[in-house]
């Protein structure tokens, strides 16, 4: 009996590039982030990131499994007017979740557009996954 194979996808919803004081350091928490997912024993998997805009990668030199999606979806409204601290605080939380949101919907969309996917992990710039995990959900 044949092995199915699957297609892991991991999108990555990054931040607007406007919406951080130092997009420098999201890049390079992603760049670690993109060299561990590169580490797969199991090469089933390929990575989407939604972004403003593309810096080079410093640590991560294998970049055959990885697109880069430079989207359109806006940077988040900043609260000018503050009714009050709580409003400004909910305001703004709600703004980076359907961001965050709308940019996972890109990468999810791209994918299905160009594999047979067999599963979604969703990630951050900042997270570690084991070097194994493709392999497991695979097996």
């Amino acid at each position: 009996m044949d092995k199915i194979i699957r297609m892991i996808i991991f999108p990555i919803p990054l931040i607007h590039h406007i919406n951080t004081q130092n997009y420098d350091m999201v890049w390079a928490n992603l760049d670690r982030t993109l060299y561990g997912v590169t580490q797969q024993t199991n090469t089933n998997y390929h990575v989407f990131i939604s972004c403003s805009k593309v810096l080079p990668l410093n640590i991560c030199k294998d970049t055959s499994r990885i697109t880069f999606l430079i989207t359109d979806i806006p940077p988040i409204a900043q609260c000018y007017i503050k009714p009050s601290v709580h409003y400004c605080v909910k305001a703004i939380h709600a703004g980076v979740s359907q961001n965050k949101t709308n940019r996972r919907k890109a990468c999810v969309k791209a994918a299905l557009e160009r594999f047979d996917v067999s599963y979604f992990m969703m990630l951050d710039a900042d997270d570690f996954i084991s070097v194994k995990l493709v392999d497991f959900i695979d097996n």
